[in-house]
This record gives structure tokens, C-alpha cells and sequence, in this order.
């Protein structure tokens, strides 16, 4: 238990804003508004998964919404990080890039958030055998980072996740990351900057204000 909760902590789930959605259609906000409220109080991994089926769910209802399809993935891969069985592992992850691929199918969704989602995903397979996938999946993984940055330069999540990369890569091969503090700080100021739409993601803050403590300690 202990261990979920520093997990849930680190990758920032406690970050969704609740955004008034005065747009939204009404049943759809109110809908999402307690799936969020699940996936913020989820304690276990048992809470996890009933919190992605939710957002699963939602998705096959609302089949016109890409942010229920993109949470179920998000989810996806945060179970694929505290799950310990390695099938398990990537039976989220493939399920979680195959999610990624289908939100390309959505005219209205936010490119450069997918784009992160699929490198997210692909940075969860790294980590599950980084001695193995690292090779193979460092010049992809890089690439959906930098393509979202792309598509949206004031998107703070792909600079933040591309910084922890980049830092977690050079300490696997005994290097440091000298950039990496600085793209944080980078990372902090567009988080501060942005305003989302919503329900949009807005994870990752947290985090990044924790490792720039970090920072300031060296």
C-alpha cells in the first residue's frame, strides 16, 4: 500500500484539475467528474483498474470523446508500472500504444497529448527491461516526445517526460544528465502558463516541482 501511494504521488495522479465544463455536454461532465474522483482516490491497484474500466466504459458510451479513450491508456500504463507480474506488464502496455494509435482516429484530439501518451507508453517499456528495450525503443520513444513538443511547444508534459528520460537513460549507463534540471525549471513555467480545457490532462506538476527540490539540493 505504501509503496502504491508513493507510486501515485511520483506520477502526479492527484493533479487532475477539477475545470468547470460548462461546454461539456452535461451528462458527459458529470460522468467524467466521478471517474476523476475515483482515479484520484484509488489507493490500491485494485482501485486502479476499476477506475480505468470506468473510463473505459465511458468511452464505449460517449464513442464521439477521445479523453475517456486517452485516460484509459494513461491508466494503462500507470498499472504497467505497479503491477510486478511481467505479463501483466506489457498486456498493459500493448494495450495502453494500442489506445494511443486509435486516438489518431479523433479529429478533435489534442495531437501533441497523444503523442506524449505514445512515448509515454513506450517509456513504460523501457522500464519494464530497459537492458533490452532501451536500444530498441530509445530513437521512437525520443521521437513522440519531440513530435509533441512540436505540435504544442507550450505543452509542459513531453518536456518534463522527456527530461526524466533523458536523466533515468544516463544514470542506466553510469552517466549524469546536465541538461536536466533546466528542463524542468523549463517544464515548471509552461505548467504555470497553461490554461486547459476541459477535462484535458493536467498531470505532472507535482511532480516536477518535487525533482526541482531535488535540483535545488545538488
Amino acid at each position: 500500500m505504501k509503496k502504491m501511494k508513493m507510486f501515485l504521488l511520483i506520477l502526479s495522479l492527484s493533479g487532475f484539475g477539477f475545470i468547470n465544463a460548462q461546454n461539456a455536454q452535461p451528462e458527459f461532465s458529470d460522468i467524467m467528474t466521478r471517474a476523476y474522483t475515483s482515479l484520484q482516490d484509488a489507493e490500491s491497484p485494485q482501485d486502479l483498474v476499476n477506475a480505468r474500466n470506468t473510463m473505459e466504459r465511458i468511452s464505449m458510451k460517449f464513442t464521439d470523446q477521445w479523453l475517456p479513450v486517452y485516460y484509459t491508456g494513461y491508466v494503462d500504463i500507470i498499472l504497467s508500472f505497479v503491477n510486478e507480474n511481467k505479463e501483466t506488464k506489457l498486456t498493459y502496455i500493448t494495450e495502453a500504444k494500442e489506445l494511443a494509435k486509435k486516438l489518431n482516429n479523433y479529429p478533435d484530439a489534442d495531437k501533441s497529448e497523444v503523442s506524449t501518451l505514445a512515448g509515454f507508453a513506450l517509456n513504460a517499456q523501457v522500464a519494464a527491461d530497459p537492458e533490452n528495450n532501451g536500444p530498441a525503443l530509445f530513437g521512437e520513444l525520443i521521437g513522440a516526445y519531440k513530435a509533441a513538443i512540436a505540435i504544442d511547444p507550450s505543452n509542459p508534459r513531453p518536456v518534463y517526460l522527456l527530461a526524466r528520460f533523458n536523466r533515468d537513460m544516463a544514470k542506466f549507463m553510469g552517466q549524469t544528465s546536465p541538461e536536466f534540471c533546466k528542463e524542468l525549471l523549463k517544464a515548471k513555467e509552461l505548467y504555470e502558463a497553461r490554461k486547459d480545457k476541459p477535462f484535458y490532462p493536467s498531470w505532472g506538476k507535482e511532480e516536477v516541482t518535487r525533482l526541482l527540490l531535488e535540483c535545488d539540493k545538488q
